[in-house]
């Protein structure tokens, strides 16, 4: 079923509709707050029954209690319960032990109330309302200790009342408001239908009456309202829109004729602007044809610009290259230098230890020289005690000692051998002696060949730190070029952005112009949409005064 669209309904339903709705919210809100009030009433009051019930009980069974008698307690409780209503009690001692208990069903419940002390007031006494699922089943609980005469706690007592009469009361109450809910608000419909056909509905249908009349042509028509309030407001606001309907109608005729002659003037306006609208169009666009033509010059001449930028970079490029090649030769010219000072240095370590060594050199020679000497001063001692052996062993040999003379010869033999090996030693004496003549010979050759080269090598350092030198200053005009390559790459980037600028204002130039033509194509073609429009408005000018004279103004 589709819903119904509350723009639809007529305004008797909307206002039918909003006060039934006020009446159903102010009777639950009404409903709720009794029921809720009725609810809290209910429960003080029980609770003040409970205090007053398990005081009066306890002072009956407290004597009983304190001397242990438990049959007549029960029996107090017992009629105690039949005689208020009771659903039932339970006596508990000192020590937590039930030791009465009449129709309690809630014993647990009682139990854990005497377990927690907190829930006792001053006097001793605790009330709880249970409730249960189903409510008719709910019930009161009355908890009170009993004191003896010091003040201290010798039992429990524990009462249980039922609390169904209460949901029952709830669901009355309920019923009752819900009836008069509905009464009311079906009152409050009949109430607000009668109300806006008497306001509403007589004021809207004569307004409605006079628009139509008003629609054909009849501004003499007005709405009769006695009443002051908004509906006759709105009546005496509908007459003065009427008058000032009139006056327009009345001014519409008159501008009407005039924008016929308006129209005319504008058209023949329209028509001579068309004209000079295409002529305009025709010379711009001659202009941007001579305008792309000096553009594309300008293009040839910047992409020649652009090739010589790059040939320039190219060489400023090479020239760097140069400039570090040279920097690092000058660098490596250093280094050679430094090198053939040290190699300098080095060789006049090693004329030191030459000059160390001809002087040592010459130390042996002279100690050569020496066992030279002590060799010959053997040798001729070796002779003469070969001699003298000799001459020993004639004698020996005259006298007839033959055994004597066995050894002499040995002994001569002996001394034969010493002398070839001390002239052996003197040979090679003087042989180690020519060696260090000839090695002496060599160590002055060579001394005077490592002052040479110490020369030579100090001459070359001296070179190749002039070499350096100039390989430097070589550098620094090549950097102060590559300086002024630098700046012209500036100046030539410059003219490269100002060739760059200038092709795109010319552009944009070019662009205007094609714009302006286009423009002038559009305003062309506006102009003619604009004497068509001219056209519809003088017909409706024409139909607009025909329809003014219709109107009976």
């Amino acid at each position: 079923m589709k819903k119904l669209p509350l723009s639809n309904m007529s305004i008797t339903f909307k206002i039918a509709i909003s006060l039934g709705m006020l009446i159903a919210f102010l009777m639950l809100t009404l409903g709720i707050i009794t029921a809720y009030q009725m609810n809290e009433t209910v429960q003080v009051g029980e609770k003040d029954k409970g205090s007053y019930l398990t005081e009066a009980l306890s002072g009956q069974i407290i004597n009983q209690l304190q001397a242990g008698n438990y049959q007549p307690v029960k029996q107090n409780i017992r009629q105690f319960i039949s005689e208020f209503g009771m659903e039932g009690a339970i006596v508990v001692n000192a020590q937590g032990k039930i030791v009465v208990i009449e129709g309690l069903t809630r014993a647990n419940h009682m139990m854990a109330m005497i377990g927690d002390l907190k829930g006792f007031d001053s006097t001793g006494y605790s009330a709880k309302y249970i409730k249960e699922q189903d409510e008719a089943n709910s019930a009161f609980l009355f908890i009170r200790a009993i004191k003896d005469e010091a003040g201290q706690p010798m039992g429990y007592l524990g009462l249980s009342s039922s609390a169904g009469y209460l949901h029952r009361n709830t669901n009355s109450l309920v019923y009752l408001l819900g009836g008069i809910t509905i009464a009311a608000i079906i009152a409050g419909i009949f109430l607000s239908m009668i109300i806006s056909r008497r306001i509403l509905n007589r004021p809207i249908i004569a307004l409605a009456a006079a628009t139509e009349n008003i629609a054909t042509g009849n501004f003499s028509m007005k709405v009769n309202s006695r009443n002051q309030d908004e509906l006759g407001n709105l009546a005496s606001s509908f007459n003065t829109m009427t008058g000032y309907l009139s006056n327009l109608f009345r001014s519409i005729t008159t501008y009407t004729g005039e924008l016929v002659k308006s129209c005319q003037s504008l058209s023949t306006a329209v028509k001579s602007s068309e004209s000079a609208s295409k002529k305009l169009t025709e010379s711009m666009q001659e202009h941007a044809g001579r305008t792309g033509e000096h553009i594309s010059m300008l293009r040839g001449c910047a992409d020649l610009a652009q090739g010589l930028v790059e040939r320039v970079e190219r060489s400023g490029q090479a020239l760097r290259r140069s400039a570090n090649e040279i920097a690092a030769i000058a660098g490596d010219a250093q280094e050679p230098a430094r090198l053939m000072y040290g190699a300098a240095d080095s060789i006049e370590d090693v004329q030191c230890s030459l000059e160390r060594l001809k002087n040592f050199a010459g130390d042996n020679l002279a100690a050569f020289d020496e066992m030279k000497q002590l060799a010959l001063v053997f040798s001729d001692y070796l002779d003469r005690s070969r001699a003298f052996n000799f001459n020993l062993a004639l004698e020996v040999a005259k006298l007839g000692g033959q055994d004597l003379t066995r050894e002499l010869n040995d002994l001569q033999q002996m001394s034969d051998e010493g002398m070839e090996k001390t002239r052996g030693y003197i040979a090679s004496i003087d042989n180690a002696g020519q060696s260090v003549e000839s090695m002496l010979k060599a160590l002055d050759d060579n001394l005077g060949t490592v002052e040479q080269g110490k020369k030579a090598l100090v001459e070359a350092g001296a070179c190749w730190n002039s070499l350096g030198g100039k390989l430097v200053a070589e550098s620094d005009v090549i950097d102060g070029l590559m300086d002024s390559m630098a700046e012209n790459e500036k100046q030539r980037g410059q003219l490269l952005e100002s060739l760059g600028y200038l092709m795109e204002e010319l552009d944009k130039a070019l662009r205007e112009f094609n714009g302006t033509g286009e423009a002038g194509e559009r305003q062309t073609e506006q102009l003619g949409q604009l004497e068509s429009t001219m056209r519809r408005i003088l017909r409706v000018s024409n139909a607009l005064n025909n329809l003014c004279l219709q109107f009976k103004i």
